[in-house]
């Protein structure tokens, strides 16, 4: 849902994959409903429900830790950033900015513990 917070901005007024029509009553962030993210929030709490019992590692040892997916999510979410700074969308940049130092916290912190 983090993610989607940089990518809607960037999707819908940089790049324009595609477009929100949404009611000036409705809330939204850069014309994305709020229900949308909702919906990304279930979709992804759904998939790592089913998903998380066969990614448990049934027999632990001791592996190396891997950073390179972090490294990608901050690089995708760095080009979003940048899209959005070139178009002068600052509330964007700087939630993903925040959303990424919180998610390099937490993921250091986890693959230390």
């Amino acid at each position: 849902m983090l993610f989607d917070f940089g990518l809607e901005p960037f999707a819908a007024r940089v790049k324009h994959y595609w477009f929100w029509e949404t009611h000036a009553v409705v809330p939204g962030w850069y014309s994305a409903p709020w229900v949308n993210f909702l919906g990304w929030f279930a979709v992804a709490l759904g998939i790592l429900g089913f998903t998380t019992p066969w990614l448990i590692n049934k027999q632990p040892i001791k592996q190396p830790t891997d950073y390179h997916p972090l490294a990608l999510w901050l690089l995708l979410n760095f080009y979003f950033a940048t899209g959005n700074a070139l178009q002068q969308l600052w509330p964007a940049v700087a939630l993903s900015f925040v959303a990424n130092a919180i998610v390099t916290i937490y993921a250091v912190r986890g693959a230390r513990w």
